[in-house]
């Protein structure tokens, strides 16, 4: 059995090589001391803050409104939008976040 933390950090790292394949620049969090507060990983263009906080969950169970609550949070005090990437075992990630914040994430990932 894995554990927590170690699959944890993991997690975050497959995230964010699958978010920088699709030609993201993206920063971890809680590695890299200038983004503190934040969620676990952030987007980044141009070495600034683009609004986009993810929290990388990597879980057999799902529990959307735990996850929501943390990732809302987490954005609140960054000022970000929320974002929610999660991957069960064998499985491919998931992006989850609020109907409200879809436009506003699509133009940031598309870089527009």
């Amino acid at each position: 059995m894995a554990i927590p933390v170690h699959k944890g950090n993991r997690g975050e790292m497959e995230a964010r090589k699958v978010l920088e394949a699709m030609g993201l620049e993206i920063h971890r969090t809680g590695y890299e001391g200038k983004f503190q507060g934040a969620s676990d990983l952030v987007l980044v263009e141009d070495g600034e803050l683009k609004r986009v906080d993810f929290e990388v969950k990597r879980t057999e169970s799902f529990r959307i409104n735990q996850y929501l609550a943390q990732a809302t949070a987490a954005a609140n005090r960054s000022g970000g939008i929320p974002r929610i990437l999660w991957r069960r075992n064998q499985a491919d990630w998931v992006s989850i976040g609020w109907l409200k914040d879809d436009q506003e994430y699509a133009r940031a990932i598309l870089k527009q």
